[in-house]
Parts: structure tokens; C-alpha cells; sequence
């Protein structure tokens, strides 16, 4: 299937995305960059992780029950204890960055105790000094009765906080949200012509593609052509670098019609000022590439339009015109007869 007989709205979003995919890509890379560089601006972070059991001073028919009920009694309350608090800047004046959480594994009696430093040792050492604290028959503080938290586990390593990579990904998705606001503002601001569809609604004229190196899409135009009869056509290309395609067009058009059928123009607004060109043929035939920018061609069919050599057809063409097999004769093109 040729570019110009895919069916547009998947042609339409390939070339989106080839077009303006550059850009959600860079947001991602810049956004991502900006990211790995504050994390690693910051200074390393370690966690080590006690595990904790609490047991409450209960019948044993209602310690499964209390005891899951204290222990999140306990979570929320020795984060918030200032005198394990206090214990911790007196037991460890050395460790750096400390801090610590307690978390409680929901409807059990498990207290997980973390706790962060700049060093692996500082928060081994330190998730032990709490843990030990807390636990046995002489907790640091008041808030905690005696003998209700024993210690399960406690760390022999610790392993360096995931701050880092989660701000990575938080990075990467900012950028793709950045990359996709800043192409939907671009869009809209920045209309390409890529089907047929898209030329059909800047235009009123009937509209064309062809592609000029398989020449599929010639028929059509043929047929309308030679049933206008032996008129001249001025095919003007939108823009200076639509330039080559209307050359193309013209030899295609010879070679169907015959010569002094068909002529090739400069631009409108150019040097060559195409639209003076265009009024001394029959008929205009403005030539678009595909990718062109909608308000080309505007500009281009306005200049024409203030000349009184408005387009009366429209090609949007693909390709380069490169050397193929002959172009179609146009049915019947050498016979036929003048008509209004």
C-alpha cells in the first residue's frame, strides 16, 4: 500500500509521532536528568529493619486481639515519644542523618522498626540501640509498658533507601507529561498537511494525492482533466520547496496531454511570482508535498485568489518524482475537444 493510500488516521498518527516525538522524548531526558542529579546532590541514605513482637499483659483467650491492637497503639506513639527521642541523640551523637519509623503489619502483633542513617553501620547501629530500648523489662520510656515488646530479629546489614530510583521515576513520568503538554500547545499552532483529508479541509477546490514515484493517484486527475478538455493549466507549487514536486506533476501531465498543456510556476511571493504566472493559464493547479504547513497554503491560495487565478485543483503529492514506469495516458486525452 502506497503513503498516499494509507488510510489516514494511522498514517496521520505515524507521522505525529515521528513529526513531534522528538520533543515528549527530550522532556523525558531533561525532566529524568534534572531528577538523577538532585538525588544524587543529596548525601547517601542506608536503612536497617528490627522486627519487633508485642505482647499484651492479657488472658491468653484475648491476647491475639490486644496484642494487635497495642502494637498499633505503640507505631503511632514511640515515633512521636520524646524520650526515645532524646535516648537516640544521647546513644548516637556520632551517627549522622539519623532517623527512624515504626510501622505495624496490619491486624498482627509486629512492629517493623527502620531506622535511616548516612552509613550502613550508622543505621544498623542505630536500629539496634532502638530496638533494645523499647524492648524487655525496661523500656527508655513510661509510654511503653514493661515486658510487652520482645525483639524478633535485628539487622546484621543494612540496605542504601530506594529515595533515589523513585525520584527517577518520578522524573521520567513528569517528562512524559511535560513532553505531551508541550505537544499538545505545538500542535494545534503548527498544522501539517499529510493526507488528503488534511488538504480537502483547507481547500474547497477538488482535492488529489498522488505519488509521484509509483504515479498512483494520476487517474483521477486524468479523468477530470480530459473532461475539461484542452485547457492550460498553470501547476503551481504552495512553497519554494514544493518546487520539484510541480515539475513532476508537469511532466506527468505532458507526457498524458501533450506539450503546452501544462507549465510549472514559481511560488506564490517568490522571486519567480507565481501567482502572475497562474493568470495567464486556464486553470491552476497548486502542488503541496506531504508535511507542508497548513498556513503555506493559505498564504499561497490567497495570493492566487487576489490575482483571480484561485486554485481549481489541489495535489498533495508524496514523493520526489523519481524516474518510474510511464505515467497513464489520459483516456481518450489526444482527442478530445475544447469545452467550457
Amino acid at each position: 500500500m502506497s503513503a498516499a493510500a494509507q488510510p489516514p488516521s494511522h498514517r496521520k498518527l505515524l507521522i505525529e509521532a515521528r513529526r513531534r516525538g522528538w520533543l515528549i522524548l527530550l522532556a523525558v531526558v531533561l525532566v529524568a536528568l534534572v531528577g538523577w542529579a538532585v538525588g544524587h546532590s543529596k548525601d547517601p541514605s542506608y536503612e536497617a529493619e528490627a522486627v519487633l513482637v508485642v505482647h499484651a499483659a492479657v488472658p491468653v483467650a484475648e491476647q491475639p486481639n490486644s496484642s494487635s491492637q497495642l502494637a498499633a497503639t505503640y507505631s503511632a506513639l514511640i515515633p512521636l515519644d520524646r524520650k526515645v527521642e532524646s535516648s537516640i541523640e544521647t546513644q548516637l551523637p556520632e551517627v549522622e542523618g539519623k532517623d527512624y519509623a515504626v510501622a505495624n503489619d496490619p491486624n498482627t502483633a509486629v512492629l517493623r522498626l527502620t531506622f535511616h542513617a548516612r552509613t550502613s553501620d550508622g543505621a544498623i547501629e542505630g536500629a539496634r540501640v532502638l530496638s533494645l530500648s523499647i524492648a524487655g523489662g525496661n523500656p527508655i520510656t513510661g509510654n511503653i509498658k514493661p515486658n510487652t515488646i520482645s525483639v524478633a530479629s535485628l539487622p546484621t546489614s543494612a540496605e542504601e533507601s530506594a529515595a533515589s530510583s523513585e525520584l527517577l521515576l518520578v522524573s521520567i513520568f513528569l517528562g512524559l507529561l511535560l513532553g505531551f503538554v508541550l505537544v499538545g500547545f505545538w500542535r494545534p499552532r503548527d498544522v501539517r498537511l499529510d493526507t488528503l483529508r488534511d488538504l480537502r479541509q483547507q481547500l474547497s477546490c477538488p482535492c488529489f494525492a498522488i505519488d509521484l514515484d509509483t504515479r498512483s493517484g494520476l487517474h483521477p486527475l486524468f479523468d477530470v482533466l480530459a473532461d475539461r478538455g484542452s485547457r492550460t493549466l498553470a501547476v503551481v507549487p504552495c512553497t519554494a520547496k514544493d518546487k520539484g514536486s510541480a515539475q513532476a506533476l508537469v511532466k506527468a501531465l505532458l507526457n498524458a496531454f501533450g506539450t503546452g498543456r501544462a507549465v510549472a510556476t514559481g511560488a506564490p511571493g517568490s522571486d519567480e511570482a507565481g501567482e502572475l504566472a497562474a493568470t495567464a493559464a486556464d486553470a491552476t493547479i497548486i502542488v503541496v508535498r506531504t508535511g507542508e504547513r497548513a498556513a503555506d497554503l493559505a498564504r499561497a491560495a490567497d495570493l492566487l485568489n487576489r490575482y483571480g487565478a484561485e486554485p481549481a485543483y489541489a495535489v498533495i503529492a508524496v514523493g520526489r518524482g523519481r524516474p518510474a514506469a510511464p505515467a497513464p495516458r489520459a483516456p481518450d486525452a489526444g482527442a478530445a475537444s475544447p469545452t467550457a
